[in-house]
């Protein structure tokens, strides 16, 4: 039978590291503004969706997110901060994280944020980049948002038809 590896205590008291937080069920943003209140400095990755006709966001990790504190001095306040359902453990110790790797994440949020643009709206003329239809001028018709796609009303060829393309496909006219 193999034993658990131990926790290299000398991790634990380095000072302020980044650890990973498992967070209740839909309280990510709770449990991150209660750890900001408290002093403790978190990070919640958020993705840009859309929602209907509005541009909002999600977490990107759903229940859970990265807090930046000494292990020894405050592992008590962020385990009973309200949201917090525990600190996340791999291999017997807490999961740390370097300095980097959340300023990538932070630097890709950010992209990602900066690169959402609004989604088509009826009626808008589009362009299909891709595909069999490609070079085809269309007009939107709806959006299918569970499955990416948009109902497209070609106009490029004799009669209109309706078809469903991926979103990734069109380009707005003009674009």
């Amino acid at each position: 039978m193999r034993k658990a590896p131990a926790v290299d205590t000398n991790l634990l008291t380095i000072g302020v590291r980044w650890y990973l937080l498992r967070t209740h069920h839909h309280s990510e943003v709770r449990a991150d503004a209660n750890l900001l209140e408290s002093g403790i400095e978190s990070f919640l990755p958020m993705l840009p969706t859309h929602r209907r006709r509005n541009v909002s966001s999600e977490p990107l990790f759903p229940q859970y997110l990265f807090a930046r504190f000494d292990f020894q001095a405050s592992s008590r306040l962020v385990r009973f901060s309200r949201g917090i359902q525990d600190i996340v453990h791999l291999g017997g110790g807490p999961a740390i994280l370097e300095d980097d790797v959340i300023a990538l994440l932070r630097q890709r949020c950010q992209d990602m944020a900066a690169s959402v643009e609004r989604p088509l709206e009826r009626g808008e003329q589009v362009l299909i980049d891709a595909g069999p239809f490609q070079s085809l001028g269309a007009v939107v018709q709806s959006r299918v948002p569970a499955r990416d796609r948009v109902q497209v009303l070609l106009t490029s060829i004799g009669p209109a038809c309706r078809v469903e393309v991926p979103s990734q496909w069109l380009l707005r006219s003009g674009a």
